[in-house]
């Protein structure tokens, strides 16, 4: 492929209109993007929020209220987490037809912010609106509807503000890692944020800015008991400090882009002809065959596709996380927050890196006589390898003994087999999105239940997501063998979906 500089047309290098109107146009290419498709996901996790309200006791507005502590604390996040992710992950692909445009770096980088932010408004709104529409129709009137609606626009609007530093941040890890690195940043600045917003680290905590506000709003913990009368202070400094802190990141961004832009535009190269590698490929030089005798690094494609994609940097994060949670919490709990958060999320994640990385490598093999489902097995194998050493590692981090940890150890490898079988399937034949919006809309469902004695023994059997935290025997024996017949029957699906997909590349 060759490339000139001198080959920008024009009109993209000078557009006063489009340097002006990014924030527009990048709310004009999201808005009515696939992330429309989380608004349902938020309506469904909303209602499943509401049916607990009303299994569990009368649905006062108090209640209500205090059934939002899931969403602010985790949930909404977690949901900003991955569109951040798909946008950021979107954007990488279409680079090239970015870069040409004469919107500078730094206004990227605000409008992504804006429109993440619009986002967030979106779901929060979706959310504690659909809690008080609940309540207008079924609820008990301990508090008017006017009041009522005040609390909600109230609520919504602290946690849009209350998580300006939070949008900002998640952008630009996304921008500088992809994904991946997007929803590491989210699941470390949720839990940091859950353990720090009534302590007195939380000045320092951008993710408990967002938290800390809305507590008394809600009148619970951040853990979910209620407040009975315990004031908690500060919410205008952290609403004023989220709102300083994202700016400021927003400018330093600018500020760096900038110069960045300008050693750019100040390079001597003016119209030379760049030749690329990728280009020596496609014209058919000697980059693009394989070694005489063999396929050379086609027989190790998928070896060669995981490296340098950061899975054993999340790996060793994940370890690291469990080892900060067991800072705070005991062994049990902890093995607990590692079943129901870190294991579910990380068995999506894991695939949505693989995947995406493989199906690069998958266009060299696509035209050559090898086995694509050999390739596929290999890949499959490479993401089991990953899971097996983070939870080991976490295991061990634990410290629940030697005969206990291997037996927990057993138990979560094979559950997460399991949701990486299923999340390698999503990933290879419905694509990105939805993949992301299933392991969030899962993994919530599996803090839900498998957070709750009550609700675990009456729903846990049918939220695989929670199979992993409930380590009874009588629990095991079933799930146990549905755990492993699930994974080998995606594990072949998955198969199937990588050489498919692959094959019709040619």
């Amino acid at each position: 492929m060759i490339v000139r500089s001198d080959a920008v047309p024009s009109a993209a290098r000078g557009s006063g209109r489009v340097r002006g109107s990014a924030v527009l146009a990048g709310l004009r290419v999201w808005v009515p993007s696939p992330i429309l498709l989380a608004v349902p996901v938020v309506c469904l996790v909303s209602l499943a929020s509401v049916v607990l309200l009303v299994a569990s006791g009368p649905a006062t507005w108090e209640r209500v209220l205090a059934h939002q502590n899931m969403w602010i604390v985790a949930v909404g996040p977690g949901f900003v987490g991955a569109v951040a992710a798909y946008i950021a992950v979107t954007e990488r692909r279409a680079g090239p037809a970015v870069n040409v445009r004469s919107v500078a770096p730094w206004r990227r980088t605000l409008a992504g912010s804006c429109v993440l932010g619009w986002w967030m408004l979106v779901f929060c709104s979706t959310h504690v609106g659909t809690a008080f529409l609940a309540y207008a129709v079924i609820g008990e009137r301990t508090a008017g509807l006017g009041e009522a609606f005040r609390d909600t626009a109230t609520l919504a609007w602290v946690c849009v503000l209350g998580g300006t530093a939070f949008v900002v941040l998640v952008r630009l890890v996304g921008e500088a890692t992809g994904f991946g690195g997007a929803l590491v940043a989210t699941l470390l600045l949720v839990v940091a944020g859950a353990t720090t917003a009534e302590t007195r680290l939380w000045p320092f905590v951008p993710s408990a800015w967002q938290i800390r506000p809305t507590l008394s709003l809600i009148g619970t913990h951040a853990n979910g008991e209620a407040l009975n009368g315990v004031v908690i202070s500060g919410s205008v400094v952290a609403v004023a400090l989220s709102l300083i802190s994202g700016t400021a990141l927003v400018l330093a961004r600018a500020g760096v882009s900038a110069r960045s832009d300008s050693r750019m535009r100040r390079m001597p190269s003016g119209g030379r002809v760049v030749e690329t590698s990728l280009g020596a490929a496609a014209s058919g030089g000697p980059t693009a065959r394989p070694r005489r005798g063999s396929l050379g690094i086609l027989d190790r494609m998928p070896a060669a596709a995981l490296r340098g994609s950061g899975l054993l940097v999340l790996t060793a994060l994940a370890i690291v996380t469990v080892g900060w949670l067991r800072r705070y919490l005991e062994p049990g709990e902890t093995a607990t927050v590692f079943a129901l958060l870190v294991l579910p999320l990380g068995c999506s994640v894991l695939p949505l890196i693989a995947v995406s990385r493989w199906r690069r490598g998958a266009r060299g093999i696509a035209i050559r006589p090898v086995s694509v489902r050999k390739h596929a097995r290999r890949l499959i194998a490479a993401e089991s390898l990953v899971l097996t050493s983070a939870v080991a590692g976490s295991v061990f981090v634990i410290g629940p003994g030697f005969v206990v940890g291997l037996r927990i150890g057993v138990v979560f490898v094979v559950f997460g087999m399991m949701l990486l079988a299923f999340g390698t399937f999503l990933t290879s034949s419905v694509g990105l999105l939805p993949t992301l919006l299933v392991a969030v809309a899962g993994t919530i469902a599996g803090v839900l239940v498998g957070g709750n004695d009550g609700l675990r023994s009456a729903f846990g059997m049918y939220v695989p997501w929670a199979w992993a935290g409930n380590l009874d025997t009588g629990a095991l024996i079933v799930t146990i063998p549905v755990a492993l017949t699930a994974a080998a029957v995606f594990t072949a699906l998955s198969v199937r979906s990588l050489a498919s997909s692959t094959s019709a590349m040619k």
